[in-house]
């Protein structure tokens, strides 16, 4: 199986309304920007209207999900003003790539985060900072589909892996998930009823 690839995040609390945009949206941008040292001549853009718990009415949270270097974000960290310097730099490429296709976006901008493989690796200890464990390949889709992985390992007794790294798929929701998998499986293997409570 193929590791998920490392991401760079940048996500934007705005005084603009998404819920009439799709709620995922990959365009083409009219020039290529570089974010961290990766070329993108695209964006992938996500709004969460569909939740109204997300942002105020009238207002909208979006993210923006992009391939990330980990070596290069672990160089700059070294460096704390410079890596902070260039994840500002970041947020002003987004957003104007943004503000191109969504006029008046750069001057609606309230909030603003921005998550390198640093992040991810600093807050989850995933590896090189990837925000999966594994990438979406044709062999993990029919793990999906199927059984999914082992979660036990030979001559291992009482042992039973929870996680992403064992979820066809790996995020967060799953990984939660793993851990009630786990313990329907110790339950069947000890004849135990399971019953998930209400």
């Amino acid at each position: 199986m193929v590791p998920c690839q490392s991401i760079l995040q940048v996500s934007l609390g705005v005084a603009m309304d998404f819920s009439d945009q799709p709620p995922m949206m990959n365009f083409p941008l009219a020039e290529p920007v570089w974010l961290g040292n990766i070329k993108h001549d695209r964006l992938v853009l996500k709004h969460y209207c569909f939740d109204p718990h997300m942002a105020p009415e009238g207002k909208s949270a979006l993210s923006i999900w992009c391939a990330a270097d980990p070596d290069y974000w672990h160089w700059l960290w070294k460096d704390k003003t410079r890596y902070r310097q260039h994840k500002d730099e970041v947020v002003e490429i987004v957003i104007d790539a943004l503000d191109r296709r969504f006029p008046g976006l750069g001057e609606a901008v309230e909030v603003v985060d921005v998550a390198t493989p640093v992040t991810y690796e600093r807050y989850t200890g995933n590896w090189r900072g990837a925000f999966a464990g594994w990438a979406l390949t044709n062999r993990k889709m029919s793990m999906m589909m199927g059984k999914g992985m082992d979660k036990t390992l030979p001559g291992l007794a009482n042992f039973h892996m929870i996680g992403h790294w064992v979820e066809p798929g790996g995020n967060v929701e799953l990984s939660c998930a793993s851990g009630r998998d786990v313990i329907k499986d110790i339950c069947h293997e000890r004849g135990l009823p399971f019953a998930l409570e209400e």
